[in-house]
């Protein structure tokens, strides 16, 4: 396998990893508002996350900043809340709003930390961690839109299928994933 392989790989793995499930309740609940049919839409609001992910990951992955782990590892359950609790306002709601990417790559910069200290690892030896880092992203955005797309093609069903209106859809995602959030958050409050 070549090293793009491997590094597109292990974007993808990383983004599709049921262990780390925290990344697709982050979709499941930044995608609730869409429909299949606002692709471009959702794709801009998961690329933007992928590059806040990818930006962090090269800064701390290179060493420039470093975090405490604890505190990301309980960030990012917040930011799932976050991205939740917008879903049940009005302007969360609006699939036409400019502001849900722009929350998505910020958030996307906490979740990058969450992987760095694994990346530095696989980093090491490495002569191009540019290149690493870009063919890894490009793996991320591919997990992304396969994760989406079989949300989005569930919940296409669900419309058409069983005559699910989209508010009940949302609020039903959003109350889980919320739901999990919050149990996340107690799990991994630093200190406890």
């Amino acid at each position: 396998m070549d090293k793009w392989e491997l590094f597109m790989r292990l974007g993808f793995d990383h983004i599709t990893d049921f262990e780390g499930f925290d990344h697709m309740l982050f979709l499941l609940a930044l995608c609730a508002v869409y429909q299949l049919a606002d692709w471009r839409r959702w794709l801009l609001a998961i690329t933007f996350f992928t590059i806040g992910h990818s930006l962090t990951l090269f800064i701390s992955g290179m060493d420039y900043l470093t975090v405490n782990a604890d505190w990301i590892e309980f960030l990012i359950p917040v930011t799932i809340f976050m991205t939740g609790v917008s879903n049940l306002t009005k302007m969360g709601q609006n699939r036409l709003s400019k502001l849900r990417p722009i929350l998505a790559g910020i958030f996307g910069l906490i979740h990058g930390f969450g992987f760095s200290n694994y990346f530095r690892m696989v980093m090491i030896g490495e002569d191009s961690a540019l290149s690493a880092i870009l063919y890894f992203t490009l793996g991320i955005e591919i997990g992304q839109v396969l994760i989406v797309l079989i949300i989005l093609v569930l919940a296409w069903a669900l419309f058409n299928a069983f005559s699910v209106k989209m508010r009940d859809w949302n609020l039903f995602v959003t109350g889980i994933v919320t739901g999990l959030s919050v149990v996340m958050m107690v799990e991994t409050f630093p200190g406890f």
